[in-house]
């Protein structure tokens, strides 16, 4: 090393350790998403909306299908809402259920990002 009062030399020992195998500190197994407790309750179901309320109308198809076991369907009339009715009170409901319905899919990403 040069300094200004001169050379000096360092020597630094070399360790010569052996191979450690490398341990992970922390095992997470994968966990699946379990069903909500409530995800067959009727007060999911809004009243009958007004003939105005295209939105609603909309969800309640939407609710109607998934208790009748066509996800793709409702899935679709969520998304309807989602991209024509977002003003309307049925907007963060379909954004919820259209979650729910893609993560029972295995689509976690795009349920994420309300895709």
């Amino acid at each position: 090393m040069k300094v200004v009062q001169g050379i000096f030399l360092f020597l630094f020992p070399s360790l010569d350790l052996p191979e450690m195998e490398k341990v992970p500190l922390l095992r997470v197994s994968p966990q699946g998403f379990p069903r909500l407790p409530d995800w067959r309750s009727s007060r999911f179901l809004p009243e009958d909306p007004s003939w105005l309320d295209r939105g609603g109308k909309f969800f309640k198809e939407g609710m109607t299908a998934y208790y009748t076991e066509r996800p793709l369907e409702a899935l679709k009339h969520f998304r309807q809402v989602l991209e024509s009715y977002p003003e309307t009170p049925w907007f963060v409901p379909s954004l919820f259920w259209s979650g729910q319905l893609l993560v029972l899919d295995g689509k976690y990403d795009l349920a994420l990002w309300g895709a």
